[in-house]
């Protein structure tokens, strides 16, 4: 797990916040998931992601949670689950374990939007941190103030689940194009992907 974000340079002395997106809006499921309902979380073998944009971005948030407190960096982390949750950053598998009990019970049932998250986190992150964000998006409005974040010294790493890969009848072409825009630098993680491999990939910016 090593490689994970390997072209992410991180400077060792700063802090790294996760922001996984549980927003009611950014949730895309496979419409066979659907039919089967909570059931489905039964059957589900642990070796299988759900299609489910939510569960994508559990694991995704699990991974990097785990690869960050293992090389030793100050890791902070928030979500809105659908209440707030934020713990500062710390070092160390006592933040792992907090972040992953968190995790654990994540369901994507906030009214608050993306872009509204953004607004209410942006007082925490102190200038020069990286936010790694994991979202399901497809509202172009949280890029505006995700570039408020960056003209303040923000290193912002979006880990974007693309959700027209979990339901063809959606289109991410404009949120890619306007995250490349801005410059906001993107791993682009799709349905079926070994999310392992996904996330040691270039990002593309």
């Amino acid at each position: 797990s090593k490689r994970m974000v390997k072209e992410f340079e991180l400077d060792p002395m700063v802090d790294i916040w996760l922001f996984a997106d549980f927003s009611v809006r950014s949730l895309v499921e496979d419409a066979a998931l659907k039919r089967l309902g909570d059931s489905a979380f039964l059957q589900a073998s642990s070796q299988t992601i759900l299609p489910s944009t939510e569960e994508y971005v559990v694991v995704l948030a699990a991974s990097l949670a785990r690869y960050f407190v293992e090389l030793e960096r100050a890791l902070g982390f928030t979500a809105y689950i659908p209440h707030h949750e934020i713990y500062q950053p710390e070092r160390g598998h006592r933040q792992l374990t907090r972040i992953l009990e968190t995790l654990a019970t994540a369901r994507s049932t906030s009214e608050r939007s993306l872009q509204e998250m953004l607004a209410l986190e942006a007082q925490v992150l102190a200038r020069g941190t990286t936010l790694v964000l994991m979202t399901s998006s497809l509202d172009v409005n949280w890029i505006q103030e995700a570039q408020t974040l960056v003209r303040r010294g923000i290193r912002l790493l979006c880990v974007f689940v693309d959700p027209a890969t979990f339901d063809p009848n959606l289109d991410s072409t404009e949120i890619r194009g306007t995250m490349q825009l801005a410059k906001i630098p993107y791993i682009h993680i799709r349905k079926g992907d070994n999310l392992t491999n996904a996330l040691s990939q270039r990002p593309i910016v």
